[in-house]
């Protein structure tokens, strides 16, 4: 899969126009409200796909650590 697949929207709208909102949401999605909604566990399974596939090399291991600062 790749990431033009998830924005903009098959009809051309992109609901989160910066980059920085993206990234924001897919994080906190599968590290934050995930968790919050059914309560077991982060939408991670740590394989490590998206560290090595990511096109601009952003490390969710990284993103979490600083998330858990906060």
């Amino acid at each position: 899969m790749h990431v033009s697949s998830f924005y903009p929207s098959r009809v051309g709208h992109n609901p989160r126009e910066k980059k920085l909102q993206r990234v924001r949401q897919r994080f906190m999605h599968k590290l934050k409200y995930y968790v919050d909604k059914y309560e077991n566990g982060i939408q991670c399974s740590g394989c490590g796909r998206c560290v090595r596939y990511c096109p601009v090399n952003i490390d969710i291991r990284q993103v979490a650590g600083a998330m858990n600062g906060y």
